[in-house]
């Protein structure tokens, strides 16, 4: 990138009427040449430079510029203003406005760019070279292939640089050089001073980090000191609790075991006195058996004779009943007889 056309200086441009530039797009584009000294195809990476200029006049100004890293006197421009960017929208259909037309231009770029290194890019940057004495001078044309066929997106006329014109663009370019030269040395004085600060900060953080380490060193050996003390007191007090607690627990352990004794014996007794009073339960249950057994025989019986003596005394009070009848009827037959 050219320092001093972004900063506005505009003599590396191929023309003496800007008097300001901004560098919009400078990336190295994948480009197929075609024309005079090329056979067949060829796909070089060459630096692409867009520029928005302004001339002498304020009105702006396009600037395109195909340079090439491995020849200084390669270099294809154009440049179109705003009002010469009405024929070129005509003439190539163009139905963006002055205003976004470069952003779109780059947007084809950016396309090209990432196709790069593929055997069959979608989108392709061509460059048909003229000659110096060529009216018609080279096309920049970016080409997409779908399909079916191949369609051009767009096809600007370039002029190749004459001797005046390529003298004036290496002289910017090594204004350009001579500017991040400076700048290089600029910015290498101030990383060297800050270099230089840094080393003695580091020096000073070096005998700082020594005089730490000797305090941390004495603070840990006290610090030892004193945990080794207080490991000696801990341990020597939990001995004496545990012994403290070992005496007091087989203390509770065997006032436990006696009193678990004198229960087992007091449930021992209690066992012997229940295991008797069912013996006596048992017995008693047996004799109530035998008694309820006979209660339930003697019972049988009763109803036996109780049904016994129900029919005896229905036959006798049928019995009964016919000699009422019987009187009855000898009762009558004497009063009717008198």
């Amino acid at each position: 990138m050219y320092t001093h056309v972004i900063n506005g200086d505009p003599s590396s441009l191929a023309t003496s009427s800007v008097v300001s530039a901004n560098s919009l797009f400078d990336k190295r584009v994948p480009i197929c040449l075609r024309g005079v000294g090329y056979t067949g195809e060829k796909v070089e990476e060459l630096p692409v430079r867009i520029l928005l200029c302004a001339d002498q006049e304020g009105q702006k100004v396009l600037c395109v510029q195909v340079t090439s890293e491995s020849d200084p006197f390669f270099l294809h421009h154009m440049e179109v203003s705003e009002e010469g960017f009405q024929a070129l929208k005509v003439e190539q259909s163009i139905l963006v406005t002055f205003a976004q037309f470069p952003q779109n231009l780059i947007a084809l770029l950016e396309e090209c760019i990432g196709g790069r290194g593929q055997e069959c890019p979608k989108f392709l940057a061509v460059l048909r070279l003229g000659d110096v004495g060529d009216l018609e001078g080279s096309r920049l044309g970016i080409v997409e292939t779908n399909e079916f066929k191949h369609l051009s997106h767009i096809s600007l006329s370039l002029k190749p640089g004459n001797d005046a014109i390529i003298k004036q663009f290496l002289a910017g370019r090594l204004m350009d050089l001579q500017c991040e030269r400076d700048h290089l040395i600029r910015s290498s004085n101030e990383m060297s001073s800050k270099l230089g600060v840094a080393l003695r900060e580091l020096e000073t953080s070096a005998k700082d980090l020594l005089r730490q380490k000797s305090l941390s060193s004495k603070a840990e050996e006290t610090t030892q000191a004193k945990l080794d003390d207080l490991s000696a007191n801990l341990k020597l007090a939990s001995l004496k609790e545990l012994e403290s607690t070992k005496k007091k627990l087989e203390g509770e352990h065997h006032t436990a075991q006696v009193g678990m004794r004198s229960m087992i014996e007091s449930l021992k007794v209690r066992n012997a006195e229940l295991d008797k009073q069912v013996c006596e339960l048992m017995d008693n249950k047996h004799k109530l058996d035998s008694q309820l057994s006979d209660v339930s025989s003697r019972a049988c019986n009763t109803e036996k004779e109780l049904r016994s003596s129900r029919e005896e005394v229905a036959r006798l009070q049928k019995i009964n009943d016919e000699l009422n009848k019987v009187r009855l009827l000898n009762f009558n037959s004497s009063i009717l007889d008198e």
